[in-house]
């Protein structure tokens, strides 16, 4: 019988790779906590899309005009579910691959990912990015951006971060 892993790449050791080349750096990171909420958005929860910078650690990121992405470094303290107030919340906590990218070259290696302006804003933080969705915005400075890539493409976006050249 054929070895068809063999053909593909070995899961990096998330908790200790590391990408730094050519102006930036990259990392995955681990222990958020991630909660989707679909249907009418509570106006607390005050989204951000692409464009303006977040802080912190307890934020909001549009993904659609109906669903959110709401992330902590704490549990969701509500239940999960439908909820009276017209909107479902779900566990993501394993649904996204958090990647952060920072350093002064970040701009020019997003310009290379997606189709998308550095200097635009948008009221979703959902775009192509390296030919896959995700969730693309800046945190805590400009020049460092968090990108939310479906689970199952982690290993995918890591080995294109690894081979791309900014020279």
């Amino acid at each position: 019988m054929r070895d068809f892993a063999s053909k593909w790449r070995a899961v990096p050791d998330w908790e200790n790779d590391r990408i730094e080349k050519d102006g930036f750096s990259a990392r995955r990171i681990s222990g958020l906590h991630q909660t989707l909420i679909s249907g009418k958005i509570p106006p607390a929860l005050n989204p951000i899309g692409w464009g303006p910078i977040v802080g912190g650690s307890d934020y909001s990121v549009q993904i659609s005009r109906d669903r959110v992405l709401q992330i902590s470094n704490k549990p969701h303290s509500g239940s999960f579910g439908w909820q009276k107030a017209g909107y479902a919340a779900t566990s993501a906590d394993d649904l996204y691959a958090v990647f952060e990218l920072s350093g002064e070259n970040c701009c020019e290696l997003f310009a290379r990912a997606a189709n998308f302006s550095w200097q635009a804003e948008s009221k979703s933080a959902s775009m192509l990015f390296s030919k896959i969705t995700a969730l693309v915005y800046r945190h805590e400075e400009k020049n460092r951006l968090r990108i939310h890539i479906e689970s199952p493409y982690a290993t995918y976006f890591y080995t294109w971060l690894e081979q791309t050249k900014l020279a």
